[in-house]
């Protein structure tokens, strides 16, 4: 999947499908989000499922039937159960094992519950890559479950609505799961554009050659490093001269240019404008 299906696949599930748009699709909880810790004793064979079930493995593993489809699944497995699916669930091993679950409903802003077809989720990965912030969530959502008030209720919400987005976000691209690196670079580069990044400081970081990483980064980027690095300048340049009082030579400096009138001859070429005409 390139960077523009990425986008409209984001685009899709949260600008167009109401289940990530709260004014359209309001969130009924039958049993609130619920941390459990189970053993090996513990079944599952509930009759079809009279709404959703929201169910995340976050430690052990388990032996996991859903609609006749068996699978073994592991820490970082989340599911959106929907109405009428048939599930049987058994521990794997002796290992205890610890999950979130909840019950819920998609209610329009009428009250009327929400059928699934009218949900029209595009397809879960069901394997969550960032375990770490899913447990964050399931976290967060038993435990604002627990609480009353407003704040709880949107945080309560807002968690909920995330951990289904997370089931329901694109694999990542071949190419950054290949070149995680390349992938750090940028984003050090976004944080901070003012340093030395030269083409030999660049490729270092991410272990690659001058040559190598230029190809790389282009297919992650769109953009050649440096390219991408003037980019950020400029756009961090705008910043600070709308959002601060520091003079542009300072801006220059700060962003690792010795020569402030390159600084602003680069700061034309990509916006058309002067930096000194943003101040007037």
């Amino acid at each position: 999947m390139d960077n523009t299906q990425h986008f409209l696949h984001y685009y899709r599930i949260v600008k167009i499908n109401p289940l990530f748009q709260s004014e359209q699709a309001r969130l009924h909880f039958n049993a609130p989000p619920t941390l459990y810790r189970g053993g090996s004793t513990w079944r599952w064979n509930p009759l079809p499922l009279p709404d959703y079930d929201l169910w995340c493995l976050l430690e052990g593993e388990i032996h996991f039937e859903r609609n006749g489809r068996m699978r073994h699944i592991t820490p970082g497995t989340a599911f959106l159960l929907a109405p009428d699916d048939r599930i049987r669930a058994t521990p794997a091993s002796e290992e205890r094992f610890f999950v979130l679950y909840a019950h819920l409903e998609f209610h329009s802003p009428m009250g009327k519950c929400l059928r699934k077809e009218q949900l029209d989720l595009p397809e879960a990965r069901e394997s969550v890559e960032d375990l770490v912030l899913l447990r964050r969530l399931a976290e967060r959502a038993a435990h604002y479950a627990r609480l009353q008030g407003d704040y709880a209720q949107a945080a309560l919400d807002g968690a909920v609505r995330e951990i289904i987005m997370l089931i329901h976000e694109p694999e990542r691209p071949h190419e950054h799961r290949q070149y995680p690196r390349v992938l750090e670079l940028v984003h050090a580069i976004d944080a901070d554009p003012g340093l030395d990044w030269s083409l030999d400081a660049m490729a270092a970081q991410a272990a690659l050659s001058r040559s190598r990483l230029s190809a790389v980064f282009q297919l992650l980027t769109g953009d050649t490093p440096n390219r991408y690095l003037i980019q950020r300048r400029v756009e961090r340049a705008r910043q600070l001269l709308i959002e601060s009082d520091m003079t542009l030579t300072q801006i220059a400096d700060s962003l690792g240019y010795n020569d402030v009138y390159f600084f602003n001859r680069q700061f034309r070429q990509l916006t058309g404008i002067t930096p000194g005409s943003l101040r007037k």
